[in-house]
Order: C-alpha cells, then sequence, then structure tokens
C-alpha cells in the first residue's frame, strides 16, 4: 500500500517540525473509505488521505458511534498507530527519534519541508495482528521499501 510521509516546518522562531503518515483513500477498502467521518487533503495534493489509526482499525471499531465506548476502545488503536508512524517516519526522517510521533518536535538541524511517497506491506484493519508483535514490530516487518521518492514540499 502506498504512504505519504511528510514533514513541515511549524511556523516561529525555533525549528519546530510536525511529521505524519497518511494513506490514500485508493489504497483501503470502499467500505472502510465509507467508515471515514473526516475527509481531507492535509494540505497536500492526491487527496482525501487517511490516517493510521483509520488504516489499522478493526472494522467494529470504525462502525461504532461517536461517544466514551468508542474513545476507550480506540486508546490502544491511536497508541499503535503512533508507534507504527514513529518506526516508519524514523526509517525516514533519521532525524525523527520519537518512539512515539509527538504533535510537534524540535530538530536543531533545521532541515527542509519533505513529502516522501513509498509503499509499505497492506496493513488495513490489522490492529490485532501487529498490536501482538509488540516491542518485534519493525519498519522492515511493515515492508517499508527501502526505495523510495522524495520531494521538497
Amino acid at each position: 500500500m502506498q504512504i505519504l510521509a511528510t514533514r513541515r516546518r511549524i511556523v516561529g522562531t525555533l525549528p519546530h517540525f510536525e511529521y505524519r503518515i497518511f494513506v490514500p483513500f485508493d489504497q483501503i477498502s470502499v467500505e472502510r473509505q465509507n467508515l471515514i467521518p473526516n475527509r481531507s487533503d492535509y494540505g497536500f495534493k492526491g487527496g482525501p488521505w487517511a490516517r493510521m489509526r483509520e488504516v489499522i482499525a478493526p472494522m467494529d471499531y470504525l462502525r461504532m458511534a461517536p461517544g466514551l465506548s468508542r474513545h476507550d476502545f480506540g486508546r490502544p488503536i491511536e497508541a499503535l498507530s503512533k508507534r507504527i508512524e514513529a518506526l516508519l517516519l524514523g526509517a525516514l526522517y533519521p532525524e525523527m527519534t520519537a518512539v512515539v510521533v509527538p504533535i510537534v518536535l524540535a530538530v536543531p538541524s533545521n532541515p527542509d519541508d519533505s513529502l516522501i511517497y513509498t509503499d509499505i506491506s497492506d496493513i488495513s484493519g490489522r490492529f490485532l495482528a501487529l498490536n501482538e508483535l509488540g516491542e518485534r514490530l519493525t519498519s522492515e516487518g511493515l515492508g517499508l521499501r527501502a526505495m523510495h521518492h522524495s520531494r521538497a514540499a
């Protein structure tokens, strides 16, 4: 499945960056697409894009009505999605050393904004299987290709 890895500088005096992974809607099933309420291009052409938690989540979670039960059920999904993103982003952007993707990361080297289009294994709906891997989960295990296409944002 294709992914888009992004690095964007947050406007301000310090070199703070936002790192994210997105998956094109055409890489996930139509049924999954229909259960994702937030359809956005997140400022990147080619959207709409799905977030990692929406990609790995079990369909039962996506079908749940908003509320406390959905929030509680979604906590481990969100935690794993942030770990997966950190593994992939760390492999693609060496300065991104966080174990869990932070909202904003201070990067002293102040790199340029970047978009990387690459591929990983299809992980749609694979929350349970990926979660069972625990610490054995790696970017290679996710099928991240060594070769990727990068361009300045």
